[in-house]
């Protein structure tokens, strides 16, 4: 398992915080895929699609990273 660049965040409300951004950045790209009329306009989108799955990804991985600590403390104690 890797370990996790963010285990000094303690603080759940910067992942709560972290993942309404990227579900509002993939809706967002959503909307801009529907409405594209040029190469351009589908290029931003997908960069925004991008940040969403890559912001979404990483907090997953940091709450995964959290319970594995935890667990592995309870099992310590």
């Amino acid at each position: 398992m890797e370990s996790s660049v963010y285990s000094c965040c303690n603080d759940k409300t910067l992942f709560l915080e972290a993942m309404k951004l990227a579900d509002k950045l993939l809706r967002t790209a959503e909307k801009g895929i529907v409405t594209c009329e040029d190469d351009g306009c589908l290029v931003l989108t997908g960069v925004i699609r991008d940040c969403g799955y890559k912001i979404r990804r990483t907090v997953e991985q940091e709450r995964s990273s959290d319970l594995h600590k935890n667990n592995g403390q309870h099992l310590m104690q």
